[in-house]
Parts: structure tokens; sequence; C-alpha cells
């Protein structure tokens, strides 16, 4: 199937608050399925006959549970999957989630059902793209478990479990098409920066310069003498910074060039 995700602003969900972690492509290893606690209004197994929205209503609901009382400074999952197959965007594929506890969180993407032990062909389609998706964005997504393995829960349920456990298989029976190769970042065709980010090079000064002066420390780079005499990064791309960035470049096999364009945001984790 052709995979159509209804983006954050399409559903209306609210922006983020700041201060999520980042999530570095390289550290993701597995997707985490999940479920929600009731089904959409118009699900047919809810016994409700509501608006075709519904489950977009849900996803927004969703978000205000989890940012409202949750405490969460965003919705905790990053894709929603109705019982239609329709696939709504959460959370940023760039930031952790909130949605399997702190050993899951930050290697995983987390996908929820929006219905309860009930998984329509639509549903398992669109899981099935989904996964096909964020393997050519560059995430290792061949292991998928289910919430249960991460926290003591019932989700997402024995129909959810079993599915996992059969391998995952496409409605028609045949076996699940495997995720192809991770794409490289170097194998990214030229272009802007992915989600709005500014072209980064020598002589910049801003916020987002910090933030990628504590991806590089995470990634072994560390920009030398490039903090402030409180430990909060400077955020101005000078020669330590410009020197880190080439050493990335290289480990990564992207042009050294010293500027953060699209393949080198990759390369810092963000797609």
């Amino acid at each position: 199937m052709t995979l159509e995700i209804i983006t954050r602003e399409q559903v209306g969900l609210t922006p983020p608050r700041p201060g999520m972690e980042p999530m570095a492509v390289s550290s993701v290893h597995k997707i985490v399925m999940h479920h929600t606690d009731e089904p959409p209004p118009n699900d047919p197994h809810s016994g409700h006959d509501e608006a075709h929205d519904a489950a977009a209503g849900q996803w927004r609901s969703i978000q205000a549970f989890h940012v409202n009382t949750r405490g969460y400074d965003d919705i905790a999952y990053h894709f929603g999957i109705a019982p239609d197959g329709a696939v709504y965007e959460g959370r940023a594929l760039e930031w952790v989630g909130a949605h399997a506890g702190k050993e899951c969180n930050p290697g995983s993407v987390g996908i929820a059902f929006l219905m309860v032990d009930v998984l329509t062909d639509a549903a398992k389609r669109a899981f099935l793209a989904l996964r096909a998706y964020l393997t050519e964005r560059g995430f290792d997504v061949h292991e998928v478990e289910p919430h249960s393995s991460c926290n003591p829960t019932e989700c997402p349920g024995p129909t959810d479990r079993a599915w996992i456990a059969a391998g995952l298989p496409a409605p028609d029976g045949e076996p699940a098409p495997a995720p192809g190769p991770v794409t490289s970042c170097a194998a990214l065709p030229p272009g802007a920066p992915p989600h709005g980010l500014p072209l980064l090079k020598l002589g910049d000064h801003s916020n987002v310069v910090k933030i990628v002066q504590e991806r590089l420390r995470e990634l072994g780079h560390e920009p030398a003498h490039s903090r402030r005499s409180d430990g909060q990064w400077d955020g101005i791309f000078g020669p330590a910074t410009l020197v880190a960035v080439k050493e990335l470049q290289a480990a990564s096999g992207l042009k050294v060039d010293g500027i953060v364009g699209r393949q080198t945001w990759c390369a810092l984790g963000v797609r």
C-alpha cells in the first residue's frame, strides 16, 4: 500500500513543549507496539456511530492527556494507526518518546494502534507500510516488541502479541516483507535540512548551534573549548565546532566541508 502520513498540523496537535531529549537515528533498534485504552467512536467494534474524524479527535485527546495530565512535553507516541488504516504523526522522530519507560524509550519508535485487542486488516497493512517507511529513512526497525516487553502491562493485548510472534504476516497470509537495508546518510540526495532546521556554517551563533554541539559531544566529537564558564555550550560555530563537524562528516563517510546541511543533520540523528 502507499503510505500517507497525516501530519501533526493536519490532525490538529498542539506544538510540543521545549526540553525533549534528542533521539539519534543510529540509536534506534526496534519498534514498540501499543494499543490505546479504548477504540475511537467510529470503530465498528466500539458500538458507537460517530463522525468519521473521531480517530483524529482521539489522537488529539491522547496528546492533551499526555501533556496536561501526565506532564509530558508532547504526545508519548511517534505514530498512531486508526482502524481504517489512517496513520497519524505524533512526536517527531528526532525526539525520544515517552511511551515505554526509561529502558526502552531512547532506542525505539513508539507506534500505537487506536483500538483494543483488535487488529483490522487495514491497520496491519498500514503498520507494515510504516515500518518500511522508517527503514527507508535509516531507522533499524527489524525488531518489533510489544509494550509488555518493556513494562509490566497487558498492552498491547494478546491479539497484537500473537501477530508479532507469528512474524507480522500480511493480512493475505503472506509473510511480512523484510525491511530493506538501512539507508546511509551519505546516500541522501542533496537538499534543504529537514524539519525547517537551518543550514549551519562557520560564524553562525544560535541556540540551534548549542544543540549541534551537544549532539557532537554525544557522538564522540566534542568541540573543544566551546563551553561558557557556567558549563553550558556557547552556541558559537567557531573553529572548534568546525573541527568537530568535520570529524563527524569524515566518520560518517560524508563530504568533509564543515557545513551542517541535510546529510550532516542526518549524521547528527535528525532526518
